[in-house]
């Protein structure tokens, strides 16, 4: 599933969205709490904000340990189109 909505993969979610609400952009955050949790309801949470019909969605960066690995494969192919696409992890 790839979002028409752009996505932005953040290891900074909060200073990311602020900075992006500051320039006028309407945003809505994807926290991943819990890789394992949230594997089952990636594209569910993904239709879900596409559907607020913000600007922005703004998606934290999943560890690349064990699951979080495929996730962020997922995040990054949906997000391939997203004139935003990611922030560089530090």
């Amino acid at each position: 599933y790839a979002p028409s909505t752009s996505l932005l993969l953040s290891s900074r979610v909060t200073e990311d969205a602020e900075r992006l609400r500051a320039s006028g952009l309407s945003v809505a955050v994807l926290p991943i709490p819990d890789p394992s949790n949230f594997a089952n309801k990636l594209y569910a949470e993904l239709r879900r904000l596409d559907k607020l019909n913000v600007d922005v969605m703004v998606v934290e960066r999943p560890s690349t340990d064990g699951i979080g690995k495929a996730i962020l494969d997922r995040l990054t192919r949906a997000s391939a189109g997203s004139p935003l696409r990611s922030h560089p992890e530090k």
